[in-house]
């Protein structure tokens, strides 16, 4: 079923978000997949908007981290 929704998806030319994702499992398979952007629990848990900030500079922090070991 998630598969065939992006397909048309994919086909009318609209991005896709998928909500609920709780794990790094469903992240990676949705991202296999083809959708564009997912959101839940396993990205973040509900913050206010001050925390928001520190949220996103640690995160891309560590995506740069991961990227530099990668490299190696």
């Amino acid at each position: 079923m998630v598969v065939a929704i992006l397909g048309l998806a994919e086909r009318l030319g609209l991005e896709t978000l998928a909500e609920g994702v709780e794990t790094m499992g469903e992240q990676i398979c949705l991202g296999e997949i083809g959708c564009n952007y997912v959101q839940g629990f396993g990205i973040a848990r509900p913050m206010a908007f001050e925390q928001t900030i520190e949220w996103m500079r640690s995160r891309s922090e560590r995506k740069a981290n991961i990227a530099e070991l990668r490299k190696a």
